[in-house]
């Protein structure tokens, strides 16, 4: 006799959970995004023709896991962030923002231009996103 609908949910979701948990120990989250698209990502995977299968093989993702270029951005941010008065770096989990909000809007500007150009010519073979936005810099990884 074959595992109920109800046994086969539970157990689904025990194997999900017991993969993001290597995943967050792993250190291979990096943010609630990437939670989202793993979880969705994984339960199509092992989900075949409707019915869950313990042999199911893993599959690799294309997830931006190797962030060594934030070491790099910094470096140069740093830079810019020492001859900006006002500006400084927000470091987050998956991105490095460059702001000048504080600084003097004219000169922050064009600061702002050339770390764009700087950082967009450093990383052209990255699989980053360097952006402008309001009073800010941006590189973050490039979603596929």
């Amino acid at each position: 006799m074959g595992t109920s609908q109800g046994n086969y949910s539970i157990e689904l979701f025990n194997v999900v959970l017991l993969k993001l948990k290597f995943i967050i120990h792993s250190s291979m989250l990096h943010d609630l995004g990437v939670f989202f698209y793993l979880l969705i990502h994984f339960t199509d995977s092992i989900l075949t023709d409707g019915r869950w299968s313990k042999d199911s093989p893993w599959t690799t993702l294309g997830l931006a896991s190797d962030f060594d270029w934030k070491i790099n951005v910094e470096k140069v941010m740093a830079l810019y962030t020492e001859a900006t008065d006002g500006s400084f770096i927000e470091e987050k989990e998956s991105a490095m923002v460059w702001q000048h909000q504080e600084a003097d809007p004219d000169f922050g500007l064009w600061q702002a231009k050339e770390l764009l150009v700087h950082l967009e010519s450093m990383l052209a073979n990255d699989p980053v996103v360097v952006k402008r936005g309001q009073h800010i810099v941006e590189v973050k990884p490039q979603v596929s």
